[in-house]
Parts: structure tokens; sequence; C-alpha cells
């Protein structure tokens, strides 16, 4: 879905993305991907998975989806939110983040029980 929008190095963050997935296949198609995700142990099988990937992965960070202070407006050109908020009581909360640092608003893949 990405790869007809957004050029190769374009900026992902794979928001919840856990194991890294998705972090995975996003930096073997090129693209400068932060994995963040809220579950530390999630994080360190994302680090051996992409160790044995063989890829390059921007950053690993722990984050909640729900809280994106960390980043600045514009910081990504896409966000890819696959999961995050099946748990989550108010999802469309965190909607208007993820929309506030994405460069083309479009891009961001949202998967969730709305």
């Amino acid at each position: 879905m990405l790869t007809g929008h957004l050029p190769v190095g374009a900026r992902v963050l794979d928001l919840g993305g856990g194991p890294g997935r998705y972090a995975i296949w996003l930096a073997e198609h090129e693209y400068r991907v932060t994995l963040a995700d809220v579950s530390p142990e999630l994080l360190a099988i994302a680090r051996e998975r992409i160790d044995v990937a063989g890829v390059e992965v921007q950053a690993i960070v722990e984050a909640d989806a729900r809280d994106l202070a960390a980043w600045a407006d514009v910081s990504f050109d896409a966000v890819v939110c696959l999961g995050p908020f099946y748990h989550s009581p108010k999802p469309a909360t965190a909607r208007g983040q993820h929309l506030r640092f994405a460069a083309y608003w479009w891009t961001v893949v949202w998967r969730s029980s709305l």
C-alpha cells in the first residue's frame, strides 16, 4: 500500500509495531523506519528480528501511542498504525496526534476496531 504513495527513503513511523514485522518489511523496501511500541519485551524481540533480517531501522523507541509529544510536527512522511488501539477506550483521541506529525496525512495507515 505505501509503496505506491511514498518515495524510497521516506520517513515512516511504525507505531505500535511490537515485534517488528512491519518495520522489517518497510526497511527492506528502503524506507527510513522508526519503530515505536509501549512494550519493552516486544521491542527486545524486534531488535533480535531486525538483527537477523540484516536491515537498518533508524530508531527503536519505547512509546505510548496515545502520547506522542516526543516527536515534533511533520517528523515523519507516513505513520503505520496497525493495531495499538484495540485496547484503548478512546482510540480516536490519538488519531489527531498521528495526523499532526505525518507530512502527508493520507499516508496515515490505520487499523482499529472502529
